[in-house]
């Protein structure tokens, strides 16, 4: 079972026609669609659809699902705290994706111009993200430096072992 890691052709020529100051990260400019030149002295790079989530977004709230006293929910609205949050939530797409039924412990709700929610990402702290384009959730390759990163702003609080 392959990921349809494809974009419609106009949201192709919408992300070319942005100027690189709206960009997320600097990925976005060496990006390609399959079937055209790469810049030059760059091999093809396959833009994969969270990455158009990711493009795409003005603000991300990570929010708890099951807020405990001393946890928070967090609004992200800067270019550079978007693509460093986008960062540590990328994935290992090349792993098995695991099928769970629990609801996840935190929402990354990604939101495009005038606060439209363009995704909603699920984490499971300490197994993986999932979304519903995907066929289950994958495992992140940054998983502790993301912990680190909630911690650091509340979303979540470290058990006194910890």
């Amino acid at each position: 079972m392959g990921l349809d890691l494809t974009l419609a052709m106009a949201d192709w020529e919408r992300l070319r026609e942005t100027p690189p100051s709206r960009t997320a990260s600097k990925r976005w400019r060496t990006s390609v669609m399959p079937g055209t030149e790469p810049p030059a002295g760059q091999g093809p790079v396959a833009l994969r659809q969270v990455d158009a989530l990711w493009w795409a977004a003005r603000s991300v709230e990570v929010s708890p699902r099951r807020a405990a006293e001393r946890e928070r929910s967090v609004m992200v609205g800067r270019v550079d705290e978007i693509a460093e949050l986008a960062a540590l939530l990328e994935v290992d797409a090349e792993a098995a994706p695991f099928t769970c039924m629990c609801p996840g412990d935190i929402s990354v709700t990604v939101r495009g111009e005038l606060g439209t929610v363009r995704g909603v990402l699920t984490l499971h702290l300490g197994s993986g993200l999932d979304w519903s384009r995907w066929p289950g959730q994958f495992p992140l390759l940054r998983a502790e430096e993301l912990t680190e990163w909630l911690i650091a702003r509340g979303v979540v609080v470290p058990s006194r072992g910890q």
